[in-house]
């Protein structure tokens, strides 16, 4: 991503370099955000503070891969940001899935409103274990990329993301085949 950047602007706090920097990370930075924040509003103001945070500390991205300097900034920010102001985290709005979908589960087809029970399947889990899922099942990012966010080894996250993916495995089979939530067609 930064090879469009020069970094030595960019850590001279150029404005114009800034700008560039802002376009090309405009996207990760929200995502990261809205990872954490859960609130599609918090995200983007959250965001903002995280670039003004950033834009103040720039001297340190000479020392780090950019990217990871980017992720690892704005996820510890977004952090601290929510404690500070004392947001409540809320269900994310991102769709999952478009529309319910209809599954043959035993005897009878049924209507099953997939995104309402996987999202009520992830509020179940720890805040971490959600958290990396969001960033790696939802925000596409790469176990590097979270391990540049979060400081947990790949090994650690992987294992988390499997036990938290495990988890809403079964709390999805056990209320899909116990018939709750479910209408017949």
């Amino acid at each position: 991503m930064a090879g469009t950047l020069n970094l030595k602007k960019l850590a001279s706090g150029k404005s114009s370099e800034f700008e560039a920097f802002t376009q090309i990370y405009a996207s990760p930075v929200y995502k990261i955000c809205m990872s954490v924040v859960q609130d599609e509003r918090t995200a983007r103001q959250t965001a903002i503070a995280a670039f003004v945070d950033m834009y103040k500390s720039i001297a340190e991205v000479m020392s780090y891969k950019t990217d990871e300097w980017v992720y690892r900034k704005t996820y510890i920010f977004a952090k601290n940001y929510v404690q500070e102001q004392g947001y409540a985290a809320q269900p994310v709005s991102v769709p999952l899935f478009t529309e319910a979908k209809l599954y043959d589960i035993g005897d009878a087809p049924v209507m099953l409103d997939v995104q309402t029970d996987i999202v009520t399947a992830l509020a179940v889990l720890q805040d971490d274990n959600r958290e990396l899922i969001y960033l790696r099942d939802m925000f596409q990012f790469d176990y590097r990329q979270i391990a540049s966010m979060t400081g947990l080894s790949e090994g650690v996250i992987k294992a988390r993301i499997d036990f938290g993916r495990s988890a809403i495995k079964n709390i999805l089979i056990h209320k899909w085949s116990a018939g709750h939530g479910q209408e017949e067609i």
